[in-house]
């Protein structure tokens, strides 16, 4: 998916910030249940490339549409 306009920014970064957080609440439950740090990555890797791409297409969207600084001249 691509970001088209600032409805949708807000959007996934809201989207984002819940994939962090069920990410966190998968891993610890995964350590409480006795896996090695090895099997918990092996078992969320495909939640964290999830996080992986919405994150570079929030980045992309924000460094696209950046407000341009230009300096005064006085």
């Amino acid at each position: 998916m691509m970001i088209h306009n600032e409805l949708e920014h807000r959007s996934e970064v809201a989207r984002l910030a819940d994939l962090h957080v069920q990410l966190a609440e998968i891993r610890e439950n995964l350590r409480h249940s006795g896996l090695t740090d090895i099997q918990i990555d092996q078992a969320t890797s495909q939640l964290r490339s999830s996080c992986q791409r919405l994150e570079a297409e929030v980045t992309a969207y924000e460094r696209q549409n950046a407000p341009t600084w230009v300096p005064t001249l006085e």
